[in-house]
This record gives C-alpha cells, structure tokens and sequence, in this order.
C-alpha cells in the first residue's frame, strides 16, 4: 500500500465538500466530539473501484447481477482478491456504505414487509482516500494499486453552498384523514384511588389529584418514513 504525505493543514471537510459534485458517491467518517481514543482520525473517500448492492435476491456490482440467497457469501467472494493482511492503521480501505433494516430477513426468519424499492445494503469499495491525523497533525492519502494522488479535489477554504429539493406531499388530506381513524387512541387514565379507568369513562373530578388530570383529546400518528404515503393498519 503506498502512502504519500499531505500539507498537514488539510481540511477535510473542504476536501470532501469540493468533491461532491465530480464523485457523487464521496463519503466523510469523522469523530471530532467525544472520547479522545474517538476522536483522532478523519477519513475521505472518493471514487469507489465497485458499488455492489443487494435486493430481492440479486447482487450487483458494477452492472453485473447474480442471483443468490446468500448474499454475505457473494460478497466475500467478491473481497477476496482484495484482501490486504498485516497493513496497519484503523482505516485502510474497504466498503463503507449502508446496511437497511429489510435486510434481517436474510439473517433470520423475521416477518417480512412490503418490498422496499432501495436496495438491501449497498457499498462502495474504496482502494484509495485520506486521513488525517488529528493527534499527529498529519495528513496522508493512501492507495492499494494505482496512485491517484494528483487527481485528488482541490480544497476550497470558502463553505460550500448547500441547496435542498423543494419539499413535496407525500399523502393527501383524505388518505391522512382516513389513517388519522384509523389510529384513534382513547385515552386511558388512573383516578385518585389508583383504579384504571376504561374507554369511554368520564374523567375524575377533585380528589387529590383530579384537578392535575389533562384533557387528553386525541392521539394520532401517520408519518410514512418509505415515502409512499401509506400507514399500516
């Protein structure tokens, strides 16, 4: 692995912010808060030599697909020839990306929701990046093969302009209305002699604590975080 110094005043989140727009697939790990033994490094990857990702029994990286039920075995099959035994440091490359919840279904028998249009897990496998040393003031970029060092994004000290989509409706008034019926909560409570009260019971007047009692109203939830604007029964 060959590892090439860097000015030791690198900022890494003006490298990663100047590389966002030629590497969409360019990724900051970082701990600057916390634990000193936490807080030492930063690390910024690039340009990913693969990008495999899983779902519904496919694997793909890089275009290719393979159908499989065991797609932790096709993965390091995958990783093999990329192995880089008795190499130190804490990060030297590797895959960095997601592992979804949907994908404890292939870990163990676990009931089974409605598909998921993203992907299972989806990684990128790194060979080159930086990190900077923030207990040694040190910076350096590393590569397994091909040095790419002279391609790397050029810093800008200025802060990055961030934009944002506009936001967009995800439900309409009528099917939130209908999912608001649908989870209707009757409040419960306990009077001041400890008993339960049931549905449809009137609330308790004075007594020690009758008066500090609130009107509990309703409570509802409908927030579909898949984004399809559907809620469960």
């Amino acid at each position: 692995m060959k590892r090439i110094l860097l000015d030791s005043g690198l900022d890494p989140y003006a490298l990663f912010a100047a590389s966002r727009d030629d590497h969409p697939h360019a990724f900051i790990l970082e701990s600057l808060t916390g634990p000193a033994r936490l807080a030492e490094h930063t690390f910024v990857g690039f340009d990913p030599e693969i990008i495999i990702s899983y779902r519904s029994g496919i694997l793909r990286s890089n275009g290719e697909t393979v159908k499989t039920e065991r797609p932790l075995e096709a993965l390091r099959s995958i990783l093999a020839k990329y192995e880089a035994p008795g190499v130190p440091g804490r990060y030297i490359g590797g895959l960095v990306g997601y592992v979804s919840y949907e994908f404890v279904r292939n870990l163990d028998s676990v009931p089974a929701h409605a598909d998921s249009p993203f992907p299972e897990f989806e990684f990128g496998l790194y060979l080159d990046g930086v990190i900077v040393d923030h207990v040694r003031k040190r910076a350096e970029y590393f590569a397994h093969g091909r040095s790419r060092v002279e391609d790397l994004p050029k810093a800008n000290k200025a802060s990055p302009e961030l934009s944002a989509d506009s936001p967009k409706r995800q439900i309409n008034q009528d099917r939130f209305m209908d999912a608001v019926a649908k989870v209707h909560v009757l409040p419960r409570f306990w009077d001041a002699t400890g008993d339960r009260g049931e549905p449809g019971d009137a609330p308790p007047r004075g007594g020690s604590h009758g008066d500090d009692i609130p009107d509990c109203g309703h409570a509802a939830a409908g927030h579909d975080p898949s984004g399809d604007g559907a809620i469960p029964s």
